[in-house]
């Protein structure tokens, strides 16, 4: 199912398959190689899609392990534009739901340390904090190593924002049904929650000419969330 199409079967990850959309993170490449000026280098585009598709797979798998844990399931991971997303048939259990959803910022987490670790014993300047900002020198690896930190830890803090279908929203639904609100009302106040945090976020660019970056992902958590009323309501 997964292998058709436009998504690359690119292996199999602890009994879970990976694909990479081909549109999707082509378009994203297209995005980020767009934004250098003309006739500049593409050396930190390219480094930065390496270690951007690495931190998403980390992520993506943190999910999966924690799906066949918690399930027995495995998983398909598909990675794609602007991140990925983990595929099995769920759990209706909402403690399984809450350590699934954190379990990808975690993996994250780790793998930023772990870059941060190896920086500290090869980069020439290693720096203190940020755990990011040490010198690469004219190094590749020492670039991609950079950024890799960094997209990690980036990546896993936006994604515990409690806006569904973010990460921190699907925890904060699960953990509200845990708390014995009934599925119906906590899907609710975390749709309600999201699209507050997505008029704010994009007063906040707006105003403070931020990363674009950022209206994309308001753009894709409100029509998300706006699927999801066209059923249930606001």
């Amino acid at each position: 199912m997964f292998g058709g199409g436009y998504k690359l079967r690119i292996g199999v990850i602890a009994g879970h398959e990976v694909y990479l959309d081909l549109i999707g993170f082509g378009l994203f490449a297209l995005f980020v190689i767009t934004g250098v000026d003309p006739g500049g280098s593409l050396r930190g585009p390219v480094a930065f899609l390496v270690a951007a598709f690495i931190a998403v797979l980390v992520h993506e798998l943190g999910h999966a392990l924690a799906v066949h844990r918690l399930t027995g399931q495995h998983a398909a991971i598909v990675i794609g534009f602007f991140g990925g997303y983990t595929l099995y048939m769920g759990t209706d259990r909402p403690r399984s739901n809450l350590v699934i959803s954190l379990a990808g910022p975690v993996a994250g987490f780790v793998l930023g340390l772990a870059g941060w670790l190896a920086a500290l014993q090869f980069s020439p300047e290693h720096g203190g904090w940020p755990p990011w900002d040490f010198a690469t020198g004219d190094s590749i690896w020492l670039l991609t190593l950079h950024l890799l930190v960094l997209v990690s830890f980036y990546w896993g803090a936006l994604n515990l924002v409690p806006a569904y279908p973010l990460d921190g929203g699907q925890a904060l639904r699960a953990l509200l049904m845990l708390l014995g609100v009934a599925p119906g009302r906590a899907r609710l106040i975390t749709r309600r929650l999201a699209v507050g945090i997505v008029i704010a976020v994009a007063i906040w660019v707006l105003k403070t000419d931020q990363s674009r970056f950022l209206l994309f992902i308001g753009v894709w958590i409100f029509f998300a969330n706006a699927d999801e009323a066209r059923q249930e309501g606001w």
